[in-house]
């Protein structure tokens, strides 16, 4: 339940302050030292041992140095969130830095926001058992 005091947000920011006001929070770090809400070193490994655990779904929000070696470790992402936002960048890191194998999706659900961000969910392509060619 949100806080009577909040101030007015969009219906959409409310939603998603719902949602996570509800979930249990882990934050993946390299600076703080490990913990039961810290998550530091195989992030990926702690995961599985995460999902072993009985309660709701995972989340896991992060960038191409959190995201390359867990989508990279067949059956640990159940689905693939990715928010693209309306603008183009000339350097930073490639959005699936670290990643050492293709990846097939099939595209689930689009959502969009007035500010011009989409929201695209992804679920594995029935084919992700095959090894596809690795190009670069």
């Amino acid at each position: 339940e949100l806080p009577e005091d909040l101030p007015a947000v969009p219906p959409a920011y409310a939603e998603f302050a719902a949602i996570l006001a509800g979930m249990r929070k882990i934050a993946i770090s390299r600076s703080l030292p490990p913990g039961p809400d810290v998550m530091a070193g195989d992030v990926a490994t702690q995961l599985v041992a995460l999902k072993a655990e009985p309660g709701r779904d995972i989340v896991v929000a992060g960038g191409p140095a959190t995201l390359g070696p867990l989508l990279d470790r067949p059956g640990l992402v159940d689905e693939l969130f990715l928010v693209v936002h309306p603008a183009v960048l000339t350097a930073g890191p490639r959005l699936f830095d670290g990643l050492t194998r293709n990846l097939a999706l099939e595209l689930r659900d689009v959502t969009r926001f007035d500010g011009g961000a989409v929201v695209l969910r992804h679920a594995w392509w029935v084919g992700i058992g095959r090894r596809l060619p690795l190009r670069r």
